[in-house]
């Protein structure tokens, strides 16, 4: 595996971990029953999308906003992954971008 994935895998754990309670909401209303279980599946289910394009990342270069995209869509769910996370999956795709330009040696030649 690579950092890449793994920062991907982290984010996706932590979500399946916590998708059954904590979730923000801005008002001081109270999720019913329902709304908690219908959010819970869609965390569920971006996560494995998360695992999906960790298992991509083993096969290819991952954009960040490949997984931006999918970061925020936990947003309106009231989910967000902790920034920790999101900055080491950051981290993880610069360190990937400037390995394969440093590979490209001085003339942009590999």
């Amino acid at each position: 595996m690579n950092e890449i994935s793994n920062a991907l895998r982290a984010i996706a754990s932590y979500q399946e971990e916590h998708a059954d309670h904590g979730y923000f909401v801005h008002s001081p209303y109270i999720l019913s029953e329902v709304e908690r279980s219908m959010r819970e599946a869609e965390v569920l289910k971006i996560a494995r999308k998360l695992r999906t394009l960790a298992d991509e990342a083993e096969a290819r270069t991952i954009e960040y906003d490949e997984f931006d995209v999918l970061r925020a869509q936990f947003h309106p769910l009231g989910k967000l992954p902790p920034g920790a996370l999101v900055s080491d999956v950051a981290r993880a795709i610069v360190a990937a971008e400037l390995k394969h330009w440093d590979n490209l040696g001085p003339h942009g030649n590999a």
